[in-house]
Protein backbone atom coordinates (compact mmCIF):
# COMPACT_ATOMS: atom_id res chain seq x y z
CA UNK A 1 0.00 0.00 0.00
CA UNK A 2 1.18 3.39 -0.79
CA UNK A 3 1.92 5.99 1.85
CA UNK A 4 -0.99 8.14 0.72
CA UNK A 5 -3.40 5.22 1.21
CA UNK A 6 -2.07 4.77 4.68
CA UNK A 7 -2.55 8.44 5.40
CA UNK A 8 -6.17 8.22 4.24
CA UNK A 9 -6.74 5.14 6.39
CA UNK A 10 -5.26 6.90 9.41
CA UNK A 11 -7.39 9.98 8.68
CA UNK A 12 -10.49 7.82 8.30
CA UNK A 13 -9.70 6.16 11.61
CA UNK A 14 -9.19 9.51 13.30
CA UNK A 15 -12.37 10.88 11.79
CA UNK A 16 -14.22 7.72 12.72
CA UNK A 17 -12.90 7.94 16.30
CA UNK A 18 -13.82 11.61 16.44
CA UNK A 19 -17.31 10.87 15.13
CA UNK A 20 -17.76 8.01 17.55
CA UNK A 21 -16.64 10.23 20.44
CA UNK A 22 -18.83 13.05 19.28
CA UNK A 23 -21.79 10.70 18.77
CA UNK A 24 -21.32 9.18 22.21
CA UNK A 25 -21.15 12.59 23.81
CA UNK A 26 -24.20 13.78 21.87
CA UNK A 27 -26.18 10.66 22.71
CA UNK A 28 -25.24 10.98 26.34
CA UNK A 29 -26.34 14.61 26.39
CA UNK A 30 -29.54 13.75 24.48
CA UNK A 31 -30.34 11.01 26.99
CA UNK A 32 -29.68 13.43 29.87
CA UNK A 33 -31.98 16.04 28.38
CA UNK A 34 -34.65 13.41 27.78
CA UNK A 35 -34.54 12.34 31.41
CA UNK A 36 -34.77 15.97 32.53
CA UNK A 37 -37.68 16.47 30.15
CA UNK A 38 -39.49 13.41 31.43
CA UNK A 39 -38.85 14.47 35.04
CA UNK A 40 -40.03 17.98 34.30
CA UNK A 41 -43.05 16.61 32.43
CA UNK A 42 -43.94 14.47 35.46
CA UNK A 43 -43.49 17.46 37.75
CA UNK A 44 -45.69 19.60 35.51
CA UNK A 45 -48.29 16.84 35.33
CA UNK A 46 -48.24 16.52 39.12
CA UNK A 47 -48.39 20.29 39.54
CA UNK A 48 -51.22 20.47 37.01
CA UNK A 49 -53.13 17.85 38.97
CA UNK A 50 -52.54 19.80 42.18
CA UNK A 51 -53.65 23.00 40.51
CA UNK A 52 -56.79 21.27 39.27
CA UNK A 53 -57.49 19.98 42.80
CA UNK A 54 -56.88 23.50 44.19
CA UNK A 55 -59.20 24.95 41.58
CA UNK A 56 -61.85 22.41 42.50
CA UNK A 57 -61.41 23.33 46.15
CA UNK A 58 -61.56 27.02 45.29
CA UNK A 59 -64.75 26.42 43.32
CA UNK A 60 -66.24 24.60 46.29
CA UNK A 61 -65.12 27.40 48.62
CA UNK A 62 -66.62 30.00 46.27
CA UNK A 63 -69.91 28.11 46.15
CA UNK A 64 -69.88 27.77 49.93
CA UNK A 65 -69.07 31.47 50.29
CA UNK A 66 -71.92 32.34 47.92
CA UNK A 67 -74.29 30.19 49.99
CA UNK A 68 -73.05 31.85 53.18
CA UNK A 69 -73.40 35.27 51.53
CA UNK A 70 -76.96 34.43 50.59
CA UNK A 71 -77.65 33.32 54.16
CA UNK A 72 -76.05 36.48 55.57
CA UNK A 73 -78.06 38.58 53.13
CA UNK A 74 -81.23 36.92 54.40
CA UNK A 75 -80.15 37.45 58.00
CA UNK A 76 -79.33 41.09 57.25
CA UNK A 77 -82.76 41.55 55.72
CA UNK A 78 -84.35 39.97 58.81
CA UNK A 79 -82.23 42.18 61.07
CA UNK A 80 -83.32 45.25 59.15
CA UNK A 81 -86.95 44.19 59.61
CA UNK A 82 -86.34 43.56 63.31
CA UNK A 83 -84.63 46.95 63.58
CA UNK A 84 -87.61 48.65 61.99
CA UNK A 85 -89.94 46.82 64.38
CA UNK A 86 -87.78 47.80 67.36
CA UNK A 87 -87.69 51.40 66.21
CA UNK A 88 -91.48 51.37 65.96
CA UNK A 89 -91.72 49.75 69.40
CA UNK A 90 -89.28 52.30 70.80
CA UNK A 91 -91.36 55.09 69.34
CA UNK A 92 -94.47 53.67 70.97
CA UNK A 93 -92.63 53.29 74.28
CA UNK A 94 -91.42 56.89 74.09
CA UNK A 95 -95.02 57.95 73.60
CA UNK A 96 -96.12 55.88 76.58
CA UNK A 97 -93.24 57.29 78.64
CA UNK A 98 -94.29 60.83 77.82
CA UNK A 99 -97.85 59.96 78.83
CA UNK A 100 -96.61 58.35 82.06
CA UNK A 101 -94.48 61.43 82.84
CA UNK A 102 -97.54 63.61 82.40
CA UNK A 103 -99.55 61.28 84.66
CA UNK A 104 -96.71 61.35 87.22
CA UNK A 105 -96.69 65.14 87.24
CA UNK A 106 -100.45 65.16 87.73
CA UNK A 107 -100.20 62.57 90.53
CA UNK A 108 -97.36 64.49 92.16
CA UNK A 109 -99.40 67.68 92.08
CA UNK A 110 -102.35 65.80 93.57
CA UNK A 111 -100.05 64.28 96.23
CA UNK A 112 -98.76 67.74 97.14
CA UNK A 113 -102.32 69.01 97.46
CA UNK A 114 -103.22 65.98 99.60
CA UNK A 115 -100.13 66.59 101.72
CA UNK A 116 -101.25 70.16 102.34
CA UNK A 117 -104.73 68.89 103.26
CA UNK A 118 -103.13 66.41 105.69
CA UNK A 119 -101.08 69.21 107.22
CA UNK A 120 -104.26 71.24 107.65
CA UNK A 121 -106.03 68.23 109.17
CA UNK A 122 -103.11 67.67 111.51
CA UNK A 123 -103.23 71.31 112.56
CA UNK A 124 -106.93 70.93 113.27
CA UNK A 125 -106.16 67.73 115.19
CA UNK A 126 -103.62 69.60 117.31
CA UNK A 127 -106.12 72.38 117.97
CA UNK A 128 -108.76 69.84 118.92
CA UNK A 129 -106.21 68.09 121.13
CA UNK A 130 -105.46 71.37 122.92
CA UNK A 131 -109.18 71.74 123.63
CA UNK A 132 -109.44 68.09 124.73
CA UNK A 133 -107.00 68.34 127.66
CA UNK A 134 -109.27 70.43 129.94
CA UNK A 135 -108.74 68.36 133.11
CA UNK A 136 -105.56 66.77 134.43
CA UNK A 137 -106.37 63.07 133.79
CA UNK A 138 -107.67 63.69 130.27
CA UNK A 139 -104.63 65.82 129.55
CA UNK A 140 -102.28 63.03 130.61
CA UNK A 141 -104.20 60.53 128.51
CA UNK A 142 -104.32 62.96 125.59
CA UNK A 143 -100.55 63.51 125.76
CA UNK A 144 -99.95 59.80 125.28
CA UNK A 145 -102.60 59.54 122.58
CA UNK A 146 -101.19 62.62 120.84
CA UNK A 147 -97.75 60.95 120.66
CA UNK A 148 -99.43 58.02 118.94
CA UNK A 149 -101.47 60.36 116.72
CA UNK A 150 -98.28 61.91 115.31
CA UNK A 151 -97.31 58.53 113.84
CA UNK A 152 -100.90 57.56 113.02
CA UNK A 153 -102.33 60.68 111.45
CA UNK A 154 -105.02 58.81 109.56
CA UNK A 155 -106.62 57.86 112.92
CA UNK A 156 -106.35 61.36 114.41
CA UNK A 157 -109.95 62.45 113.80
CA UNK A 158 -111.37 59.25 115.29
CA UNK A 159 -109.10 59.46 118.32
CA UNK A 160 -109.93 63.14 118.86
CA UNK A 161 -113.62 62.33 118.76
CA UNK A 162 -112.97 59.64 121.37
CA UNK A 163 -110.99 62.11 123.47
CA UNK A 164 -113.81 64.63 123.36
CA UNK A 165 -116.17 61.94 124.57
CA UNK A 166 -113.68 61.07 127.31
CA UNK A 167 -113.51 64.74 128.31
CA UNK A 168 -117.24 64.83 128.81
CA UNK A 169 -117.10 61.60 130.82
CA UNK A 170 -114.17 62.90 132.90
CA UNK A 171 -115.97 66.18 133.54
CA UNK A 172 -118.93 64.24 134.88
CA UNK A 173 -116.58 62.13 137.01
CA UNK A 174 -114.78 65.23 138.29
CA UNK A 175 -118.11 66.81 139.25
CA UNK A 176 -118.91 63.66 141.21
CA UNK A 177 -115.43 63.54 142.72
CA UNK A 178 -115.62 67.21 143.72
CA UNK A 179 -118.93 66.48 145.39
CA UNK A 180 -117.36 63.55 147.23
CA UNK A 181 -114.37 65.70 148.18
CA UNK A 182 -116.66 68.44 149.48
CA UNK A 183 -118.52 65.90 151.57
CA UNK A 184 -115.25 64.45 152.85
CA UNK A 185 -113.93 67.95 153.62
CA UNK A 186 -117.04 68.60 155.70
CA UNK A 187 -116.55 65.31 157.51
CA UNK A 188 -112.85 66.05 157.96
CA UNK A 189 -113.58 69.52 159.35
CA UNK A 190 -116.02 68.00 161.81
CA UNK A 191 -113.41 65.41 162.76
CA UNK A 192 -110.73 68.06 163.25
CA UNK A 193 -113.00 69.88 165.66
CA UNK A 194 -112.95 66.67 167.69
CA UNK A 195 -109.10 66.56 167.56
CA UNK A 196 -108.55 64.36 164.46
CA UNK A 197 -105.25 64.87 162.54
CA UNK A 198 -104.97 64.16 158.79
CA UNK A 199 -101.60 62.48 159.22
CA UNK A 200 -103.32 59.88 161.38
CA UNK A 201 -105.41 58.64 158.43
CA UNK A 202 -103.07 59.24 155.50
CA UNK A 203 -100.79 56.27 154.69
CA UNK A 204 -97.04 56.98 154.21
CA UNK A 205 -96.65 57.48 150.47
CA UNK A 206 -93.91 59.18 148.45
CA UNK A 207 -93.05 59.59 144.81
CA UNK A 208 -91.88 61.88 142.03
CA UNK A 209 -93.70 64.45 139.89
CA UNK A 210 -93.75 62.90 136.39
CA UNK A 211 -95.92 65.43 134.55
CA UNK A 212 -97.00 69.05 135.03
CA UNK A 213 -99.70 70.78 132.95
CA UNK A 214 -98.98 73.95 131.01
CA UNK A 215 -100.97 75.98 133.53
CA UNK A 216 -99.08 74.38 136.44
CA UNK A 217 -102.22 73.58 138.46
CA UNK A 218 -102.50 69.91 137.40
CA UNK A 219 -99.81 67.32 137.90
CA UNK A 220 -99.17 63.58 137.96
CA UNK A 221 -97.21 61.85 140.72
CA UNK A 222 -95.57 58.46 140.17
CA UNK A 223 -95.72 56.56 143.48
CA UNK A 224 -92.31 55.03 144.21
CA UNK A 225 -92.56 54.47 148.00
CA UNK A 226 -95.56 52.67 149.54
CA UNK A 227 -94.32 50.76 152.55
CA UNK A 228 -97.83 49.81 153.77
CA UNK A 229 -99.02 48.93 150.24
CA UNK A 230 -101.90 51.35 150.81
CA UNK A 231 -104.36 52.19 148.06
CA UNK A 232 -103.97 55.69 146.63
CA UNK A 233 -107.35 57.40 146.86
CA UNK A 234 -108.88 60.68 145.85
CA UNK A 235 -108.65 63.30 148.60
CA UNK A 236 -105.15 62.42 149.77
CA UNK A 237 -102.73 65.35 149.95
CA UNK A 238 -99.08 65.40 148.92
CA UNK A 239 -96.50 67.95 149.95
CA UNK A 240 -94.30 68.98 147.00
CA UNK A 241 -90.68 69.94 147.59
CA UNK A 242 -87.31 70.10 145.83
CA UNK A 243 -84.06 69.48 147.71
CA UNK A 244 -85.75 70.38 150.96
CA UNK A 245 -87.53 73.46 149.59
CA UNK A 246 -91.27 73.31 150.19
CA UNK A 247 -93.27 74.29 147.07
CA UNK A 248 -96.92 73.58 147.91
CA UNK A 249 -99.71 71.07 148.40
CA UNK A 250 -101.45 68.90 145.80
CA UNK A 251 -104.68 66.92 146.37
CA UNK A 252 -105.41 63.63 144.58
CA UNK A 253 -108.46 63.84 142.31
CA UNK A 254 -108.06 60.41 140.73
CA UNK A 255 -105.69 57.48 141.04
CA UNK A 256 -104.52 54.56 138.92
CA UNK A 257 -102.03 51.77 139.59
CA UNK A 258 -98.89 53.50 140.84
CA UNK A 259 -100.12 56.94 139.68
CA UNK A 260 -101.83 59.85 141.44
CA UNK A 261 -103.50 62.59 139.39
CA UNK A 262 -103.57 65.76 141.51
CA UNK A 263 -104.73 69.36 141.55
CA UNK A 264 -102.46 71.95 143.19
CA UNK A 265 -104.28 73.33 146.25
CA UNK A 266 -101.57 75.63 147.60
CA UNK A 267 -98.43 76.88 145.88
CA UNK A 268 -95.64 78.72 147.66
CA UNK A 269 -95.01 82.12 146.12
CA UNK A 270 -91.78 82.36 144.14
CA UNK A 271 -91.58 78.59 143.48
CA UNK A 272 -92.51 76.51 140.43
CA UNK A 273 -93.50 72.86 140.59
CA UNK A 274 -91.70 70.91 137.89
CA UNK A 275 -91.07 67.34 136.73
CA UNK A 276 -88.66 65.56 139.07
CA UNK A 277 -89.83 67.24 142.28
CA UNK A 278 -90.43 64.97 145.29
CA UNK A 279 -93.92 64.40 146.75
CA UNK A 280 -94.91 62.86 150.11
CA UNK A 281 -98.02 62.48 152.26
CA UNK A 282 -95.98 62.81 155.49
CA UNK A 283 -95.49 66.48 156.31
CA UNK A 284 -94.19 65.99 159.84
Amino acid sequence: MSPIGRVFIVLNLLLAGTFVGFSGTYLQQANHWKQKHETKDKELTTEKGGRAADRSNFDLAINKAQVEKSTLDNQLANLKQDREKLMETNKNLEGRLSSMEADYKALNASANATREDIKGAFGQAQAAYAMAIADQKTRDTAVRERDDAVGKLRDANTKIAGLEENVRDRDLKIVGLNKDVSEKDLLLSAAKVRGFLESMATPPLAGTVSHVSNTGNLLTISITENSTKAEVKAGMSFAIYDAGTYKGEAKVTEAAEGMAFCRVERAKEGTTIKVGDRATTQTN
